[in-house]
This record gives C-alpha cells, structure tokens and sequence, in this order.
C-alpha cells in the first residue's frame, strides 16, 4: 500500500453515515501518503445536505444519467481520465453506474467486494457476509499491506 501514490473510489451514497465513514476511509489513505480522489453517486434529484463537495470528492446524480443510466459529464470523464494505482469500489451493494465507471477505468489495481460479476473484472476481491463500509476498507487495508510485506 505504501507505494500506491494514488487511489481512486467510486460509491453510492443513500445516507449521511456511509458518507462519515467514506471520509474515514479517505483519511486513512491519505495518512498513508496517497492522492485520493472520489466519485460518488445519489439517487435523488437533489443533493443532500450533509454533502459537500471538495475537490478530490464529487458527487453526481443518478438523475444526470437519464434513462439508461450510464456515467456522463465532466466529472465523470475527469475521474475516468485517471490512472490511478488503486481504483476500490466502495458501493457494496453493486449499482449499475458504480460497476459501470469501475469497469471502464484505466487503473492498474482494482478492488471491491466478492461477486460472481466482480470476478471478472477486479484484481482483488475482499469475501464479506456483513456488508459495511467501515470493514470493507478495513479489509481492503490489510490486504493491500500484506502485498507490500510479502505476508
């Protein structure tokens, strides 16, 4: 983990809590030394309001996307046009914009949960019977550190 210099997470946001503990998660790979950068996702048509933007966390909504549901507008081709060195899907519970952004970008090493659709195109699968974002990064943490210490 310590080499990655950049981190990319795409989510999907339907509460205030899985915002607080994607700030968490952000912190965290900061701490470590990494460019962070995050795409987010809604459902509503208007933001919400414990939303806030910063210029490596934008949020977009799935209303922007029109009938078909796929990713469109600068922030989305802006954070397509990185290569990070880590991109973690952070969305648990599989939407069709976050799987199709992940799949579309260029990143070296991809993360997310455990699926029979994830198998096919995520380099590292992290098995969760309880799905929660504060484990899930807890785990990808770990796994990412055991690479580097050759654990």
């Amino acid at each position: 983990m310590s080499e990655a210099k950049s981190v990319g997470m795409v989510c999907f946001f339907e509460e205030e809590q899985q915002w607080k503990e994607l700030q968490k998660a952000v912190q965290q790979f900061q701490s470590l030394g990494a460019k962070v950068m995050v795409l987010g996702f809604y459902s509503g048509k208007v933001k919400p309001l414990w939303y806030v933007e910063t210029m490596n966390m934008v949020m977009c909504s799935l209303h922007e996307f029109g009938l078909t549901g796929i990713p469109k507008g600068q922030k989305t081709e802006d954070f397509l046009s990185e290569r990070f060195d880590i991109l973690i899907n952070c969305d648990l519970e599989s939407h069709f914009t976050t799987d199709y952004v992940c799949k579309l970008s260029p990143s070296g090493f991809k993360v997310a949960i455990d699926t029979e659709e994830n198998r096919k195109h995520f380099d590292l699968l992290i098995k969760m019977e309880d799905r929660n974002l504060n484990l899930f990064v807890e785990h990808v943490l770990f796994y990412l550190s055991s690479f580097k210490s050759g654990r």
